[in-house]
Order: C-alpha cells, then sequence, then structure tokens
C-alpha cells in the first residue's frame, strides 16, 4: 500500500533526524502489573492480539523508483519477550526502553514483560508509522480481553481484509461492476462531483451528515 501523507512526514523526519536517540516518532507504554497477573497469559493474550493486527506485521521498503510503500508480511512477527533483572537494574534500564528504530528494516514493535523480584511490568513500544494513541487503547482493551478470556474471538481486521480481497480479486470485471456501482451511487446525489452516500446515524457524532466516496475508488 501506499504511504499516507502523515506516514510520507514521519518517515522523512525519522530517516532524516539528527540524532540517534530521537524518539518523537514512537508511541509507547509501561504497566506496573498486579502480583497476581499471570505473566504467562498476559504474553500469550499480546501475542494473539499482534497476529491479529497486520498493520504490528507490516514494514516498509524502497521500491526501484525510490517510492516506499508499506506492506504486509507474517515474518514480522516479534515475540513478546520475558526479561529478568533487579530493581536496580531495570531502575537503571527504565530510561532507554524507547529506542529508535529504523523505518526501512524489520519489525516496528517491540514487547516484553520485565520480572523483576518486587514488581512486573508489561512494555510496548511502536513506531508512530504503524500505530498512534488510539491504536494502543484498542491494543490495550484486546489484550485484556484476550487474558480474561483465552477463547475471545478478535474483531477482524477490515482493512487488510479489504485490501487483501482486492488485490486477489482484481480482474476487469470486478473493475467495470466497482465503476458501475460508483456511477450509480453518483447519479443519487452529487457534491462538487463526488460521490454521496447517505448518513445512518443522525446526530452530531457524524458531522456534516453525508459521506463522500474518495476519487481513489474510482
Amino acid at each position: 500500500a501506499e504511504l499516507t501523507a502523515g506516514q510520507l512526514f514521519q518517515l522523512e523526519m525519522a530517516l532524516n533526524q539528527k540524532h540517534p536517540r530521537v524518539i518523537t516518532y514512537h508511541v509507547a507504554m509501561i504497566f506496573t502489573l498486579r502480583p497476581e497477573v499471570d505473566t504467562g497469559r498476559l504474553c500469550a493474550a499480546a501475542e494473539k492480539v499482534l497476529r491479529n493486527h497486520p498493520a504490528f506485521l507490516s514494514g516498509f521498503r524502497r521500491e526501484a523508483d525510490g517510492k516506499v510503500l508499506q506492506y504486509y508480511d507474517e515474518s514480522l512477527f516479534t515475540p513478546v519477550e520475558t526479561v529478568r533483572m533487579t530493581d536496580e537494574a531495570f531502575a537503571v534500564a527504565k530510561p532507554g526502553l524507547v529506542r529508535p528504530m529504523d523505518p526501512l528494516s524489520g519489525s516496528l514493535y517491540r514487547c516484553s514483560i520485565i520480572v523483576t523480584p518486587s514488581r512486573n511490568y508489561f512494555f510496548c513500544d511502536f513506531h508512530h508509522l504503524i500505530a498512534d494513541e488510539m491504536s494502543l487503547s484498542v491494543f490495550v482493551r484486546e489484550v485484556a480481553d484476550c487474558y480474561l478470556d483465552g477463547d475471545a474471538k478478535l474483531p477482524a481486521d477490515y482493512l487488510y481484509l479489504i485490501l487483501r480481497d482486492e488485490k486477489n480479486a482484481r480482474s476487469e470485471d470486478t473493475e467495470r461492476a466497482v465503476r458501475e456501482h460508483l456511477a450509480e451511487v453518483r447519479k443519487k446525489e452529487n457534491f462538487g462531483g463526488r460521490g454521496i452516500l447517505k448518513q445512518d446515524l443522525p446526530g452530531p457524532e457524524t458531522g456534516t451528515g453525508v459521506f463522500y466516496v474518495p476519487d481513489a475508488l474510482r
């Protein structure tokens, strides 16, 4: 997939940062766990969620023409590591847990469970190219769900499924059907040449109350 404008900006900044310790475009968190938390179950829950979201298992590569694309690759899955250290060692290591990542080389997240004699911790660090604060809220909620129920069924990542199906099913018939469908949509209403779909839900949360069909779908 091609990068969004926001991703292009972040990539440019990451590739041209002046200092190797710059971690501006990271979203990270660390949780202090209660003693009764089963770290093995937590590890399994986190890995289940990571595998369910292709965005977490995606990387970036530069094509021959210089364009950078985002791609999905299951081999980019990085297991949640369990690290054991003393309380003193953790105090020293904590400020350096968030470390720069090379956007064009390998996995763009790190998750670990840190076990010390006094407390245990759950640490996650995602590059902003693959996650934002809302992504983390989804991640945490789903990890909690899977921790409480190991058989919990996670919702499908629909954006990835759409992209995958589009790639697998691309044909002249498919493209013609899409064009015909959008042509019919545009006949019903129009705004500046763009198709408009009727809103499903009334209320201020729907903004202007119309949803525009992107030109990219033509």
